[in-house]
């Protein structure tokens, strides 16, 4: 160990130079993250017949035609703003994600939920068909301060292992030499 630190210390201007590179690189990165605010709301279709399946209700909830353009509409946010419905059993979870701020994704959010509600009763042409709202979620951030500093930090050490892995090559090629 003694001997690798030896050679470590011979390549210490190196391993800062490293170290530096991967420090400017993940600032540059985590300075090109967009910060992102999203929103889930879980929903359940009440009085569905054994006929109407839940892909179906997935199906509709991201079409663009019956929801998509119209929600967006209503919730009067802009084109950062966008919405993902997915299925998980018989939950329809609606995922909104918007640049702007968070109370855009709330409102894009619970803009779908209305529409889609609409859209189910209007394309089954069943007025009992109810879409019922099970869980709000509160607005979260996608790009953390945790995760900012994660950005800068893994790119810095990756450069320090880099100049590790260097120092274990010349500690090998020196013992090496002296083996011959």
């Amino acid at each position: 160990m003694r001997n690798f630190l030896k050679q470590w210390k011979a390549i210490l201007p190196l391993a800062i130079i490293f170290t530096f590179i991967g420090l400017i690189a993940g600032l540059v990165y985590s300075n090109m993250q967009v910060q992102k605010y999203s929103v889930t709301y879980e929903t359940l279709v009440v009085n569905a017949t054994e006929n109407m399946q839940p892909e179906d209700f997935v199906a509709i909830a991201n079409s663009r035609q019956s929801v998509s353009d119209q929600a967006t509409k209503e919730a009067g946010v802009d084109k950062s703003c966008g919405y993902k419905a997915t299925k998980s059993g018989n939950v329809v979870k609606i995922t909104s994600t918007c640049e702007s701020n968070a109370d855009d994704a709330q409102k894009l959010s619970q803009s779908v939920v209305d529409v889609y509600s609409r859209a189910i009763v209007d394309i089954y042409g069943n007025e009992n068909l109810e879409v019922k709202t099970i869980t709000r979620g509160e607005s979260e951030e996608q790009v953390t301060t945790v995760s900012r500093v994660l950005y800068v930090l893994i790119p810095a050490i990756v450069g320090l292992a880099i100049s590790a892995f260097i120092a274990f090559i010349k500690l090998d090629h020196a013992t090496s030499k002296k083996r011959s």
